[in-house]
């Protein structure tokens, strides 16, 4: 007799896979950008370290400002748009990583 703790013909859920894939392409591109931001910008823009640095900052206040009001938001709208929320957000990390590819 073969036992299992997986219930018979359950299936992991579409915000389970949302989430992953949010994480994945989301943290991945951030956190493999950000480290490289100032020199980056320093290369291609003749920016002093002083500078690069505060325009890498702003990615930190712009989050620390819309984490509570999306949060609020979403709060607001109920957990079913949570998806859409999340790939909105994701779109907008892609889009950035698109325009820096691009300069």
């Amino acid at each position: 007799m073969q036992i299992s703790n997986k219930p018979s013909g359950s299936k992991v859920p579409i915000e389970i896979w949302v989430l992953t894939a949010g994480y994945t392409l989301g943290f991945s591109a951030i956190h493999s950008f950000y480290p490289n931001m100032s020199k980056f910008l320093q290369q291609n823009f003749g920016m002093t370290n002083s500078e690069a640095g505060h325009l890498s900052s702003i990615p930190y206040m712009t989050a620390s400002i819309a984490v509570p009001i999306f949060g609020n938001i979403l709060t607001y709208a109920g957990e079913s748009h949570f998806e859409k929320f999340l790939s909105m957000g994701l779109l907008f990390v892609a889009s950035s990583q698109i325009i820096f590819l691009i300069l």
